[in-house]
């Protein structure tokens, strides 16, 4: 047990060391500026450099139909639409929006999977194991330990079974509602 005086010194000596970190949480009004800022809203077409920025997704927004008529169902059922689709996955929206995610992921999974075939070998076809390039014992390969996803699969299945029949609850609840208006 210590003496009150013994801690109100330590507790003293805390304080006036913990000076410089407490202006930490302060704002500094010294460092603000008082000079006001406005903005100044574009009115640029769609050839202009403001709406270089904008991702296609949302430019795209505006020339989308909330209506479905006959002759669009005609032409989603056209039996061209598979190789119509497959030559125009290029300048699909959706390609355009998820483009740079994708081409990441899948540099960054090739650079991995050319990395473990030089330090650790890899399996062909016939599972011959084909000796690594760079053989030393202080590069190694690239990989995760199991266990975190073998631990985490069962609750992610119960979270994705949970979330597919809240959804089919939704769509059932409104179709019914629907059936009722109808």
């Amino acid at each position: 047990m210590m003496k009150p005086t013994t801690a109100a010194i330590l507790a003293a000596l805390a304080l006036a060391g913990s000076k410089h970190s407490a202006e930490a949480f302060v704002p500094n009004h010294s460092a603000t500026s008082a000079k006001a800022t406005t903005t100044s809203l574009s009115m640029a077409g769609p050839g202009d450099t403001a709406t270089k920025d904008i991702p296609y997704g949302e430019t795209s927004r505006q020339f989308r139909r909330t209506v479905y008529t006959h002759d669009d169902w005609v032409k989603h059922r056209s039996p061209n639409r598979f190789v119509k689709n497959l030559f125009s996955i290029g300048s699909s929206g959706i390609y355009k929006n998820v483009g740079r995610e994708v081409s990441t992921t899948t540099t960054v999974a090739t650079i991995i999977f050319l990395w473990n075939m030089l330090t650790v070998g890899y399996d062909d076809f016939n599972q011959i194991h084909h000796a690594p390039l760079i053989d030393n014992y202080y590069v190694p390969g690239l990989t995760l330990p199991l266990t975190p996803f073998t631990l985490a699969s069962g609750s992610l299945g119960l979270l994705l079974v949970f979330r597919t029949n809240t959804a089919y609850q939704r769509w059932d609840e409104a179709r019914k509602n629907w059936g009722m208006n109808m």
